[in-house]
């Protein structure tokens, strides 16, 4: 908001303007909460599990609309002057942990009211499961195999459920700071799954597990030990890219020329293309110079037509 204004009414309005944006999208937010929220949806799944067929979907509806008003866990000891500015804008954001995405709690600090991860959700709480930990990640062929423990059988902790989160990168060498964020991979009541989709050469993954029931979580596990999917003798490099084409073509002066060249992604490539090679040819009388230029691949894809 700029700081000079004309009138005190423009102020006004403008705060209007801005208020009402941010309770229009926060309204927005909330009711999607309960299509969106995995860590919500697997809590109703456990509370729901030992209800006979018939009530089951009943009772699933009914948990996904209720307030989920406080969350496991505490919110950050002190003020939140310490986070990074962009985690605590100053506005108020949620009134109650039920506003908040998966486990984050609705925490106060000096500049308003924002969702914050949880502290202390590892220390065993009564009534909720232990922390899984990630045993294996292991390559069966065409499915990617992960396994890990189950929480120590807790009477009161009722069903327990399973969220699974993996995170990957493309490379020959590990390298922790290109990790994708995570993403939701499924949610299961075994101790181990197999993943197809994921059996992708060439790649960095790490997983992480979290047990829930109808309490809550006690938080994801550790991320388990990098795993690099084989490239495997029948992997081959990607093939050329498709449709170049020249266009544009001008005189900038006498001596120069312009044009944009344009192409696709190659049709069919298992590893993700990284950079493109383009070789330039230029005749000057009997002479021929060549040229090459290297162009990233993010670059041609934010280019008009894919090249």
């Amino acid at each position: 908001m700029k700081r000079s204004v004309r009138s005190s009414r423009s102020v006004t309005l403008r705060w209007y303007l801005v208020s009402s944006t941010a309770i229009l999208a926060f309204a927005v937010c909330t009711d999607a909460i309960a299509v969106s929220d995995s860590m919500r949806d697997a809590r109703c799944f456990a509370k729901c599990y030992r209800q006979i067929a018939a009530e089951q979907p009943k009772c699933y509806s009914g948990c996904l609309n209720e307030r989920w008003i406080n969350k496991p866990g505490e919110c950050p000891v002190g003020d939140l002057d310490s986070v990074a500015s962009l985690d605590r804008p100053c506005l108020e954001q949620c009134s109650s942990d039920d506003f908040c995405h998966a486990e984050y709690k609705c925490c106060r600090h000096s500049c308003g009211i924002t969702c914050q991860p949880p502290v202390g959700l590892a220390d065993h709480r009564p009534g909720l499961p232990d922390v899984p930990k990630v045993i294996a990640v292991s390559d069966y062929g065409k499915a990617l195999m992960v396994e890990w423990s189950a929480p120590i059988p807790d009477t009161s902790a009722g069903h327990v459920t399973y969220l699974v989160q993996e995170r990957h990168h493309v490379g020959v060498a590990y390298v922790p700071e290109r990790m994708t964020p995570w993403t939701m991979v499924t949610r299961t009541d075994k101790t181990r799954e197999q993943f197809r989709q994921l059996n992708l050469p060439g790649r960095w993954f790490q997983f992480r597990v979290a047990a829930v029931n109808e309490n809550g979580t006690s938080g994801y596990s550790s991320p388990s030990e990098q795993f690099f999917v084989n490239l495997g003798p029948h992997v081959d490099p990607p093939g050329p890219p498709q449709d170049l084409k020249v266009s544009s073509l001008k005189w900038t002066n006498k001596e120069y020329q312009q044009c944009v060249l344009s192409w696709k992604p190659p049709a069919e490539s298992v590893l993700p293309v990284r950079k493109y090679k383009v070789f330039i040819s230029v005749r000057d009388g009997p002479h021929v110079y060549h040229k090459r230029n290297v162009v990233p691949a993010n670059y041609v894809n934010r280019a008009p037509g894919g090249g």
